[in-house]
């Protein structure tokens, strides 16, 4: 019987009921082996356990500090089968709602960081474009700006005038009552360009008399010469079946560069038809026929030209109301220009697109073949207009700008700067050109 106890509470026993120390001292009859329902029950009654742990969870939802979560799960393992324990440990995780808060803040310091981000970029591209708006302001543009000029000095002696942004500046008198001779002895300069007008007949050959007439003048000057030869009586000899025209304008040029003058001829100059300016020779008549005929006319005139290499052809059109007005006047071979020109309003607004398409690769030069203000100014609006043709921003804007020439006349309106009858507007002139001037050996009109 010893053996047969022994034997039914050795370890290799199926049941897993602990010893009844009773059972040696009283041995009891031997009783059959519980039904397996029984035990059954005692797995219901630690899930009725479980349960019930489920529903305190419920009521009192754990905290989950590190050292409370490792109790629980110790306290679970220890009442609870092992799925029971793993079930414990599934719920200890923070609810969905808490996982949900947790995405939340960090998506929040996210966007927080994105927007002060762009906040700190923001406020660098406002402060580099404030310190680019003082640095332009510093630097010059239209109105208030003090232009500097220098007088630059000749292989032949003698010097012209000219800003340091390198923009020459030089003159048309005015036939009635002056010459350069007059106005640089004023002024107290040596003008870059010196400008005059003549016509051409409207039979015979051209002679040229009216310039000519003026050749003492632009040779004591040391000037580059402009000369505006307009057809006013027709294109006769400007054709290609008829170039007489076009050859004794030649001939006339050749008597200048045979003394050592430069010329940029303007042929046909303001021959665009426009509405802004005081001046549209085609409107009024002055030119006669249209962009068929001045076409034709400027190929014969460059031709006649073309072995000469002190005349360089200078295309001046008055202001358009559209780049499209230009293009429609422009010589069909663009080889044939060597200086563009305009005269403006507003000036770099209106001449910029015209520089831009021709100008801007520096194959044709940009200079203003005559300029003034084209309204009843005075003298310092007169000067301001000047500020705007030869500043620092205008010759950035345009660095393949060369030169103006003031239109010197009292015609329509008061345009001098030089001013025989008023004193005090030569004085300001004076005063204005000889602001900063020193000597340089820059080329003549800087051409």
């Amino acid at each position: 019987m010893a053996r047969s106890r022994r034997s039914r509470y050795s370890s290799s026993s199926e049941s897993s009921s602990p010893p009844d120390s009773s059972a040696v001292e009283s041995p009891s009859p031997r009783r059959a082996r519980r039904p397996r329902s029984r035990r059954r029950g005692d797995s219901l009654y630690s899930l009725d356990k479980a349960e019930r742990r489920r529903v305190d969870w419920d009521r009192w939802p754990p905290r989950y500090e590190p050292s409370e979560t490792s109790s629980d799960e110790t306290t679970g393992s220890s009442e609870a089968t092992d799925s029971d324990s793993d079930g414990s440990r599934r719920r200890l995780r923070p609810p969905s709602s808490a996982q949900s808060q947790q995405q939340q803040q960090t998506k929040s310091c996210m966007v927080l960081f994105i927007g002060l981000g762009i906040a700190i970029l923001l406020v660098s591209l406002g402060g580099y474009a404030l310190l680019r708006y003082f640095n332009s302001s510093a630097t010059g543009g239209a109105g208030g700006v003090q232009v500097i000029t220098e007088t630059v000095t000749l292989p032949g002696g003698g010097g012209v005038v000219t800003t340091t942004v390198n923009i020459g500046i030089g003159f048309l008198p005015d036939y009635k009552n002056q010459d350069m001779a007059k106005i640089n002895s004023a002024l107290g300069i040596k003008s870059s360009y010196y400008g005059w007008y003549a016509q051409l007949p409207e039979s015979g050959d051209w002679d040229g008399a009216q310039l000519l007439s003026q050749m003492n003048d632009i040779k004591a000057c040391n000037c580059i010469f402009q000369p505006a030869v307009m057809p006013t009586k027709g294109w006769r000899g400007l054709t290609a079946s008829d170039n007489s025209q076009a050859k004794a304008i030649a001939k006339v040029m050749k008597k200048f560069t045979d003394e050592g003058i430069e010329v940029w001829l303007r042929f046909a100059h303001e021959v665009k038809q426009v509405q802004l300016f005081v001046h549209w020779y085609v409107t009024d008549g002055t030119y006669q026929g249209g962009v068929q005929d001045f076409k034709p006319a400027w190929a014969e005139v460059a031709k006649a030209v073309a072995d000469n290499p002190k005349v360089r052809m200078f295309f001046t059109p008055n202001v358009a109301g559209s780049l499209q007005d230009y293009v429609n006047w422009m010589p069909d071979d663009l080889s044939t220009i060597h200086y563009l020109g305009i005269g403006a309003v507003r000036f770099v607004d209106i001449v910029k697109p015209l520089y831009d398409k021709y100008c801007a690769d520096g194959n044709i030069l940009f200079a203003m073949g005559e300029t003034g203000t084209p309204w009843s100014a005075t003298i310092d609006e007169r000067l301001a207009w000047l500020d705007q043709l030869t500043s620092a921003a205008t010759a950035k804007a345009m660095p393949y700008y060369v030169g103006i020439s003031w239109f010197n006349y009292d015609k329509e309106t008061n345009f001098y700067l030089y001013d025989p009858g008023n004193a005090d507007t030569t004085a300001k002139a004076k005063a204005w050109l000889a602001n900063g001037t020193s000597a340089s050996g820059a080329k003549m009109g800087n051409a």
